[in-house]
């Protein structure tokens, strides 16, 4: 298990599962073996300003519980290499299929222009690799009135209070 840890100055993939030369691509219900069972990794689709909000699936065996771990980066070259900050992480259960989407808000406000990704660990405690980067976007409830590369609730002149979850979140 990988689990709550500042990876980062990497020079390739912070979490190489090692089988292949870069990123261990993702497979139907994950049926293999190797390093870590080569666990899927998550798919983001989009990260948005306010408190974060981060959506995605985990395509993975069925009737699974997982571990999403999420983390904040700035720019990384390999785009699939850094987790500098862990900021949440919450369980997911897949479905028959062996998928499992979520939209998740974290209780963490970012500035637009960083990264957001994520790993999945399974009930044994084996770790994806990272999943691909997602620019964090102004939230369409927000903009950025003052410049600052805050969000701003339209309407308003000031920015959201940063949240942070103090201590580790459940089942960290």
């Amino acid at each position: 298990a990988i689990l709550g840890n500042s990876i980062v100055s990497n020079l390739s993939l912070g979490i190489d599962l090692g089988t292949t030369t870069g990123v261990t691509l993702n497979d139907d219900q994950d049926p293999d073996t190797g390093a870590n069972f080569l666990q899927n990794y998550p798919l983001l689709y989009e990260a948005t300003t306010g408190s974060v909000i981060v959506a995605g699936l985990v395509n993975s065996r069925p009737s699974t519980i997982y571990w999403l771990e999420f983390f904040l980066s700035d720019e990384d070259s390999s785009g699939y290499g850094e987790g500098a900050t862990p900021i949440a992480g919450t369980n997911i259960t897949t479905d028959a299929g062996g998928n499992a989407t979520f939209e998740f808000t974290l209780l963490y406000t970012a500035r637009t222009g960083r990264y957001v990704t994520a790993t999945a660990t399974d009930p044994f405690g084996n770790t994806s690799e990272f999943a691909k980067n997602v620019l964090i976007v102004p939230n369409a409830q927000y903009g950025d009135a003052d410049g600052d590369g805050m969000p701003t609730r339209q309407g308003s002149t000031s920015s959201p209070t940063t949240r942070r979850r103090s201590g580790r979140c459940s089942g960290w």
